[in-house]
């Protein structure tokens, strides 16, 4: 009988350790784990349908596919896309509110296209990377809302 017992524990145990509980928490740290891969895959598109709500929102768009479409067409025009968790706010409803900080680096040939007036002037890159331009971008990147 203790040793049916001791088995049960153990199984009990092994299931608990595959199995993560699946809370608010977890499910922040998987979706900004999968901001960092591929968000194009189907395993992106599985989760954030099984783990976010249908009206799961950024402020700007509305629903699980909406924002990984708009984090796909971002991460074609752009070189590099880092998002920060600056603050996670459990509610009372059970839902969770993120504010991050996004930052996008534009590579030369993003820049080229978007702003051709630019790369009319000579030095063009020094003046993109001045203190001016960076306080700009930085000020532009604001913190983005989203309720999981």
């Amino acid at each position: 009988m203790l040793q049916e017992q001791i088995k049960a524990l153990e199984e009990r145990y092994q299931h608990a350790i595959k199995e993560p509980k699946l809370t608010v928490w977890t499910v922040a740290a998987r979706y900004f784990r999968l901001l960092e891969s591929d968000v194009s895959s189907a395993d992106a598109s599985n989760f954030m349908q099984a783990a976010m709500t249908p009206h799961v929102t950024d402020g700007l768009l509305c629903g699980a596919e909406a924002l990984l479409e708009n984090r796909r067409q971002l991460s074609l025009c752009f070189g590099s896309i880092d998002t920060r968790a600056k603050c996670l706010l459990a509610t009372e409803g059970g839902s969770l509110v993120a504010i991050t900080t996004t930052t996008i680096t534009l590579p030369a040939e993003t820049i080229q296209r978007v702003f051709p007036h630019l790369t009319s002037v000579e030095d063009w890159k020094r003046q993109l990377v001045s203190p001016g331009f960076q306080a700009l971008g930085s000020a532009c990147c604001s913190a983005r809302i989203g309720a999981f």
